[in-house]
């Protein structure tokens, strides 16, 4: 959930809007004037290495059709880069 409020508004209860960030997830945008000039959300958490599994079981997967297919697109470009000659990246 979002909201808009003047920058006013988050000067006179920074902390229920901090509140509303940190702990709800919400996004608070700030408006001056009639433009809004900057948005308050929450930082993203670290992933901890345990989370792995869950998070590889989450992701999307190919059908078997689909991962051949990018095999072969995987080994055309590889033979492909290997035709072609090593340019001097120094070399103007």
């Amino acid at each position: 959930m979002s909201k808009t409020v003047t920058v006013e508004e988050l000067a006179h209860d920074l902390p229920a809007y901090i509140t509303e960030v940190a702990d709800r997830g919400e996004h608070v945008f700030l408006k001056r004037g009639s433009q809004v000039v900057a948005e308050l959300r929450p930082v993203s958490r670290p992933r901890k290495m345990e989370e792995l599994p869950d998070i590889l079981a989450s992701l999307p997967r190919l059908t078997p059709e689909e991962a051949e297919e990018f095999e072969r697109d995987i080994e055309l470009a590889r033979e492909s880069l290997n035709r072609e000659k090593a340019r001097d990246p120094w070399a103007t």
